[in-house]
């Protein structure tokens, strides 16, 4: 399910990015546009947490299969099984973690603030993340803030 909702997002994307600017602002309002984008960006959040889970799930059942064959010594298994249970009730910090990084500000704040902590700690000067917008950017927004005004202009008109 969660592939075809996905793929039907980026279908219908990709049909308003082809389309000539004109159609494309004729056709489709700006709040449809931008629940598309916003679309787009939870399914790349949900694809990483789901890719990271399913990798932690393959090394805990690789760590299962280790613990019960009969190739090491049972002090080996026991901290294998030791491992595996840490793994299983630290699996929120996983999933914590990989949202916290798939999501630019939060990453940019994340950064920032371990940047802190390790200039505290080493005594270096610290270093300010800014996010630099290129004048591509600033144009697709001025032109969307037209869009959104000029459609507000109509509906009120």
């Amino acid at each position: 399910m969660y592939l075809i909702v996905m793929f039907y997002n980026i279908h219908l994307t990709n049909e308003l990015k082809n389309d000539t600017a004109r159609k494309k602002f004729d056709k489709y309002s700006l709040a449809y546009r931008f629940q598309l984008e916003e679309n787009l960006k939870v399914f790349m959040l949900i694809k990483q947490v789901i890719i990271s889970i399913g990798v932690y799930v393959l090394l805990n059942i690789l760590a299962v299969i280790v613990s019960n064959s009969n190739y090491f010594s049972e002090s080996f298994n026991l901290s294998m099984v030791f491992l595996v249970e840490n793994c299983i009730l630290l699996n929120p910090l996983l999933i914590c973690t990989v949202t916290m990084c798939s999501v630019d500000p939060w990453r940019a704040i994340l950064i920032r603030d371990i940047d802190i902590l390790s200039c505290r700690l080493l005594r270096l000067n610290r270093t300010n993340i800014h996010r630099v917008r290129s004048i591509e950017e600033k144009m697709m927004a001025r032109e969307e803030t037209d869009i959104y005004f000029r459609d507000l202009k109509v509906m009120w008109a």
